[in-house]
């Protein structure tokens, strides 16, 4: 485990939105790390616990150790945006008045990894070092998002991007943004990196992630079509509504699955990613970029793909430009079966795959986290 410059243990807040359940691995890999060099409690704003679920999910538990909590809406009506702004506000309070009597650490910070609910929850956590640790494009997820991030990026003390490009259009709204890694499991792929996939009869181009309006349906449903003699393997979760508002996901999805080279397999444990990425002949991110969110996204699967040594093919994600030697960009359908024809005929050279893995390494969530700990130990930042 990395190192971190310190004097002494922090107390460190760590707010995130997504639930346990789904694996968010940029939350659950920066308590796991962050935990082991200080004390850490975790706010998870994606598993909400109501009169209703009360029973069967406790709103204090641990996680690999640390202390997660969960919201426990008081007034019902979640769905209510002001409602759920008020219980978001109650939790905080409650939350920092049992850690300013149970925690006495002189260094305290507020760490956070989107816009949604923070105006309120820096309210309450006002005296506290405050990170926006950004991992995403929201101003291109909804208005919400957009607004809530312009409330609050003026006033934390530290903004971090995991892209060049992201951190260029933050700093449209705060100058000072640091650059960080992305984020990658080294741990994970480590232990399988002697495993040798078996022989497909077909070549087999894949996917591994969410299974959402992000990707583009109509891009998949023409290589499937001009392509027969390759397999198209999605694997990962469905993921319904992911903007927030009702789609047809499960309408298109299901027209996709009737050709008979498109193959697609439900969410994976985690330990099985690196052996099923490795099945890969040609690893794709398929999002549609005419949404801004897609385009301006750093697709962390990209490094899992790199560690297993696999030539991508992506729409044209503004930060995959700066791969051109492992990342081949492709605008149309025609562009996308090119590239998989040309890949497919020749040896993927074993020197592009030693430099995909040291980019990989380079990458990891221990790098990320130990820049992000070392730059805030840097500042001298007093709150009363």
């Amino acid at each position: 485990m990395t190192k971190y410059i310190q004097n002494q243990k922090k107390l460190i807040v760590i707010v995130f939105n997504s639930a346990i359940s789904s694996g968010c691995d940029y939350a659950l890999q920066t308590i796991q790390i962050v935990s082991g060099q200080h004390t850490v409690i975790g706010f998870c704003l994606g598993e909400l616990v109501t009169w209703k679920n009360l029973w069967k999910r406790k709103v204090i538990h641990t996680h690999n150790g640390v202390i997660i909590i969960r919201p426990f809406f008081i007034i019902p009506g979640q769905r209510i945006s002001n409602i759920r702004n008020v219980n978001i506000f109650l939790n905080a309070a409650v939350i920092r008045l049992f850690l300013h009597l149970i925690y006495k650490a002189k260094e305290k910070i507020l760490w956070f990894f989107e816009p949604f609910n923070m105006p309120s929850i820096l309210r309450v956590f006002s005296s506290y070092e405050t990170v926006y640790d950004c991992v995403d494009y929201f101003s291109g997820f909804s208005g919400y998002a957009r607004l809530s991030e312009e409330a609050i990026i003026q006033k934390v003390d530290h903004v971090f991007a995991n892209s060049n490009i992201l951190a260029s259009l933050l700093k449209k709204k705060r100058k000072d943004i640091t650059v960080v890694p992305l984020g990658f499991n080294e741990d994970l792929f480590r232990k399988y990196e002697r495993y040798v996939a078996t022989q497909n009869k077909k070549p087999v181009v894949g996917y591994i992630g969410g299974i959402s309006n992000r990707l583009d349906f109509y891009l998949l449903s023409d290589l499937a079509l001009a392509l027969p003699e390759v397999i198209f393997w999605l694997v990962g979760p469905i993921e319904k509504d992911v903007y927030g508002t009702k789609d047809n996901l499960m309408r298109i999805f299901n027209t996709l699955l009737r050709f008979p080279n498109m193959k697609w397999t439900d969410a994976i444990p985690k330990k099985d990613v690196p052996k099923t990425i490795s099945a890969f002949d040609i690893a794709m991110i398929p999002y549609d970029v005419s949404q801004d969110f897609n385009r301006y996204s750093y697709p962390m699967k990209l490094f899992e793909y790199f560690y297993m040594g696999k030539p991508v093919i992506s729409t044209p994600i503004e930060e995959l430009k700066r791969f051109p030697k492992f990342v081949n960009i492709g605008n149309t359908a025609q562009e996308w079966e090119n590239y998989i024809r040309t890949i497919l005929s020749k040896f993927w050279p074993k020197e592009y795959q030693k430099e995909q893995r040291k980019l990989a390494v380079v990458n990891s969530w221990e790098k990320k986290n130990e820049k992000i700990i070392n730059i805030i130990n840097s500042i001298d930042v007093k709150k009363k």
